[in-house]
């Protein structure tokens, strides 16, 4: 009879490449992951590509002006927005994950960010946050809104400001629950179970309980966060102008590991279950995650285990601009932009194919 393994003795299947594709034209936006595509903005142009193998699913479909958003996957949908001209205003449009239009929505002014789930799109424009789909729509002023998280699970709308504060807005009315004035540029919320992650230039890593904003720890890292954190399992990984990337203890902010990177980090960083991964200034990409307790228990007590820590493969970088762009992290994987624009999408590696060099090295 087989026996039963617990789940922290198995060896998450690492991320490897599933497949790789240059866009016919170049583009600036963060790609979206949805379940069976990934969705890339270009131009005025929204294209769908399989995430079994890379070939077009549908598109590219026109819309009437620029894109000023990046797409967001949300069920079996895609929102994104665009900026109008002197003919159309600006618009948000959902598609069906088989490209057909499902509706199109006018708003005041062009959007510059969505977050999005089923029935709900929280969005930021030049006046401040607001709200479409679901109950009556919004709008709230928000001076200097800089990135938004929609954390559907507790009703809150996580908005950073160009001047370091974070704020918690009510989904269904557009209220301020609470904020905190971090006194320093942050990066971009990372809601984890019950608490927010934010990073600061100043070097802080700081922990909020969601439910009333209260500081449930701090850590200071010794280096500016400009990407937001990514929570992969137990682990908050962080990194920053040290080219170093720090796994803390996502309940109280011990450190537990550090990672050296090629070069400084600007992005946000994906998580993919126990799997983050992380694009510096001057590549590659990595994705690394900490020890399963098995392999903790295998190692050495003077030495403790390491993280496990794969590289994307990618040609040399001399500071391309598209090594500027995050990835994009969805159900069915990541999808990551290299230096010369290629998207290479990343999924589970089955443990049959362990084999393979890569992941020989990195046991």
């Amino acid at each position: 009879m087989a026996q039963a393994v617990r789940e922290d003795e198995r060896s998450p299947a690492p991320l490897s490449e599933s497949w790789r594709r240059a866009p016919d034209d170049p583009f600036t936006f963060r790609p979206a992951v949805g379940e069976n595509n990934v969705y890339l903005a270009i131009g005025n142009q929204l294209v769908a590509w399989s995430v079994s193998n890379g070939d077009t699913e549908w598109g590219p479909v026109e819309l009437e002006s620029r894109v000023s958003a990046a797409p967001a996957a949300i069920g079996a949908q895609v929102v994104i927005a665009s900026r109008g001209d002197d003919a159309t205003g600006p618009r948000v449009w959902w598609f069906a994950n088989d490209g057909s239009l499902v509706s199109q929505t006018p708003v005041a002014a062009p959007i510059s960010e969505i977050s999005a789930v089923p029935g709900t799109v929280i969005y930021i424009d030049g006046q401040g946050v607001g709200r479409l789909g679901g109950a009556d729509p919004w709008h709230t002023p928000v001076d200097d809104a800089t990135t938004v998280h929609l954390a559907a699970e507790q009703g809150l709308a996580l908005i950073t400001t160009g001047g370091g504060r974070l704020l918690a807005l009510d989904v269904r009315d557009g209220a301020l629950r609470w904020q905190h004035d971090a006194e320093s540029e942050i990066s971009r919320a990372h809601v984890g179970n019950d608490r927010v992650y934010v990073g600061t230039a100043a070097g802080e890593l700081i922990a909020f309980k969601i439910a009333d904003g209260h500081v449930d720890w701090r850590r200071t890292l010794g280096t500016s966060v400009l990407g937001s954190p990514g929570q992969a399992g137990e682990l908050l990984w962080v990194a920053g102008l040290d080219a170093r990337l720090n796994a803390v203890n996502a309940g109280n902010g011990t450190q537990m590991y550090s990672v050296q990177l090629s070069s400084r980090n600007y992005l946000d960083i994906a998580t993919f279950g126990q799997w983050a991964v992380v694009g510096a200034r001057y590549g590659p990409w990595i994705t690394v995650r900490g020890p399963t307790r098995t392999e903790q228990d295998r190692g050495n007590l003077r030495r403790p285990t390491p993280p496990v820590r794969l590289e994307v493969q990618e040609p040399p970088a001399t500071g391309q601009p598209h090594l500027t762009i995050p990835a994009g992290s969805g159900p069915a994987g990541v999808a990551v932009i290299t230096g010369d624009a290629t998207v290479v999408f990343l999924q589970p590696q089955r443990a049959r194919d362990q084999r393979s060099p890569a992941a020989g090295e990195a046991r």
